[in-house]
């Protein structure tokens, strides 16, 4: 799988370089902001919870670098990495063997989300406003920690566990404004939304995880960045 994706993506790129090596149509910039994500967690039989895939909603923090190859002023290809940081999991639990209560138990759970994203960009007015872009990317979600602290079979639990790495493919969506900073040429500020979704989840992929381990379902994320394009006139041509 991971051998047809890199294909894949070499093959792309491959197709949108050619006419981006003139520094002038060159763009870089980063975003940063805070994000919803719904978690999807494996649990095991470790602590007597039985198993399967609950879900939990969580806020925390995401990030990204990106490189846009300009083919016009009105399209783009971009290349980037988002990261989406301390997307976390905190339930508290029941335990039970043979129908009875053996404890009361808190698990909290964190990861983060990596993620190389590929992008179409199309911008509705060249001289900035707003923009769209579409498209995918392979997702690689860090090794769950896990720590559950409570009281079971009359004694005090304090563990800590940690997952394995585990990976996914997003589809994603970038809507945002692009807002040019004054008398800087070729400066602009960036305010937007993200949207993603991991298409793997639609195969029921949490049957595979192992104890400990999550990833994330979909995410959205509101983001305030800065961008930088390159021309050898000194104007902001986009």
């Amino acid at each position: 799988m991971w051998k047809t994706i890199t294909l894949s993506l070499a093959f792309l790129v491959t197709i949108f370089l050619p006419n981006s090596f003139a520094l002038e149509n060159i763009g870089i910039g980063i975003k940063a902001g805070g994000e919803f994500a719904y978690n999807r967690s494996n649990f095991g039989e470790t602590l007597m919870i039985g198993t399967g895939a609950a879900g939990r909603g969580s806020w925390g923090f995401n990030s990204a670098f990106f490189v846009d190859f300009f083919r016009n002023e009105k399209k783009s290809f971009a290349l980037g990495v988002h990261a989406g940081l301390f997307r976390h999991h905190t339930a508290e639990y029941a335990l039970y063997r043979e129908g009875s209560n053996v404890g009361q138990v808190k698990d909290k759970r964190s990861f983060h989300a990596i993620t190389l994203e590929l992008l179409w960009k199309t911008y509705i007015f060249p001289e900035g406003g707003i923009y769209y872009g579409v498209g995918f990317g392979p997702t690689l979600y860090t090794p769950t920690k896990q720590r559950v602290t409570g009281e079971r079979d009359g004694e005090i639990v304090d563990e800590i566990f940690k997952g394995k790495l585990g990976y996914g493919l997003n589809l994603i969506l970038d809507i945002g404004w692009l807002l040019p900073l004054g008398y800087m040429d070729n400066h602009f500020l960036h305010f937007g939304l993200r949207l993603d979704y991991d298409l793997l989840s639609i195969v029921n992929k949490f049957f595979a995880l192992t104890e400990g381990s999550m990833y994330s379902t979909f995410s959205a994320g509101l983001m305030i960045g800065y961008s930088y394009k390159f021309s050898t006139d000194g104007a902001a041509s986009w």
